[in-house]
């Protein structure tokens, strides 16, 4: 069968990965579950002091981002924004189950962000592509510039762009990383 992706898929691989999917043991970026405590990993960059130099006032930079949902941490990326309204983000998933992906975002009021985020879903082997996902956050710069904060709802969806399970919602908090 020919999905929206241009992919060809077996019927057999889509069941198996679909099974595993409903499982919970699909990952995507961002990752969960990847047999790593994120709670060892916490923020440990804190922002760098502005000497001399006028507070930031775009969230365009480096920063630090973890991601908390259900009062745990849920993940953890360094994320790039650009001034163009485009965004990547290096994920803590391993390499083969997709960890960097890709947003844009656009201004919607002082100092808040919008960003719509997607990549790729793959099974557990990062072998078998299951689908795509979404992470679209609102995200509000502190005053001083180096940190954000705000709001975040992630989505799984089959390759056809239909819904798989219910979202995820959370909240983010990021500190900008600078040259020392």
């Amino acid at each position: 069968m020919q999905t929206q992706l241009g992919f060809r898929w077996a019927p057999a691989a889509l069941a198996v990965g679909f099974a595993l999917m409903g499982a919970g043991t699909a990952y995507a970026c961002p990752g969960q579950g990847q047999g790593h405590s994120r709670s060892a990993l916490a923020p440990r960059l804190a922002p760098q002091p502005q000497t001399n130099q006028a507070p930031h006032n775009s969230i365009v930079g480096l920063w630090q981002l973890t991601y908390t949902s259900g009062g745990s941490v849920w993940d953890m990326s360094f994320d790039t924004y650009h001034a163009d309204g485009t965004e990547n983000d290096n994920d803590m998933s391993p390499p083969s189950l997709s960890s960097i992906c890709e947003g844009v975002w656009e201004m919607i009021g002082p100092r808040t962000i919008k960003l719509h985020h997607v990549g790729w879903v793959w099974d557990p082997t990062g072998t078998i592509l299951l689908g795509v996902f979404s992470l679209d956050e609102i995200n509000t710069l502190s005053n001083d510039g180096n940190s954000y904060s705000g709001v975040f709802t992630f989505q799984n969806y089959d390759t056809d762009w239909n819904p798989i399970g219910p979202p995820t919602p959370g909240t983010t908090s990021a500190v900008r990383i600078s040259v020392h």
